[in-house]
């Protein structure tokens, strides 16, 4: 009886083992999906569309096809901005990634606050059958004091004596806004320590609004994060600018 028990048993294991590794080979032959040559852009905040048409023109004369789209609360007036959340803001990327990525993978570009979005969307479960690789540009990865942070959570009640913050640039944005910038700065955070699609990372080295120290300490070390520095400020300042990270994106991409 013992024997029929035991010879039972390993045609079990046997039987599940074969079944796994069937599995295992199904998964590695599965076709993946082609890679297309479309660039998702993603601005800052307070940003927009137009401030890359400089970069779209660069790498559209280079072949490629750029998608670029306003935020939501973006493309218009600071008072848009009330009642956004950085949600909406997930969403609005999660959108235009599906729809773009119909006929095949597609890269994503961010920059500042866009850089945290690429990276945190970019890392949402099935997205990696939907992009090839992230690039971001002066990406607001940066650390906060516990006084900073404070102040962020206070924000609605500033907003009463202070509503609007000023960002770099010189616009505008409502004070409570901070809340949502804290929020995805901090889920971005955590997207980039477990980073499963292949990113360049570009920060200029006089950039005054997110110090390249902090970008390095919270980007350089991460899974599949490759960390460059610029000659360039936090925002492209000329032509010259906008070419050099539209050939680093294509040396990125066609390695």
């Amino acid at each position: 009886m013992r024997v029929i028990l035991k010879i039972i048993l390993l045609l079990i294991v046997f039987n599940l083992f074969a079944v796994v590794r069937i599995q295992a080979i199904e998964s590695a032959s599965m076709p993946q999906p082609p890679e297309t040559n479309k660039i998702i852009v993603i601005h800052g905040l307070t940003g927009d569309a137009a401030g890359w048409t400089s970069l779209e023109r660069s790498l559209t004369e280079k072949g490629y096809e750029v998608i670029l789209f306003n935020l939501p609360g973006h493309g218009g007036s600071r008072e848009d901005l009330r009642g956004v959340t950085w949600r909406d803001w997930v969403d609005a990327v999660q959108e235009v990634i599906d729809r773009e990525s119909q006929d095949g993978k597609v890269s994503i570009f961010g920059h500042s606050m866009g850089g945290l979005l690429a990276v945190y969307v970019g890392n949402l479960e099935g997205n990696s059958d939907k992009i090839s690789s992230t690039v971001t540009f002066g990406a607001a990865f940066q650390n906060f004091t516990l006084k900073e942070r404070v102040g962020i959570y206070l924000s609605p009640i500033i907003q009463i004596f202070r509503p609007y913050y000023q960002v770099s640039g010189g616009r505008e944005m409502p004070f409570s806004m901070l809340r949502d910038y804290l929020a995805l700065n901090t889920a971005a955070k955590k997207s980039a320590d477990k980073n499963i699609i292949r990113q360049l990372s570009l920060h200029g080295i006089r950039d005054q609004s997110i110090p390249v120290a902090e970008a390095q300490e919270n980007l350089m070390g991460k899974p599949n994060i490759q960390f460059e520095t610029l000659d360039q400020p936090h925002y492209p300042e000329s032509k010259e600018g906008f070419e050099e990270i539209a050939l680093k994106i294509m040396d990125f991409l066609e390695p």
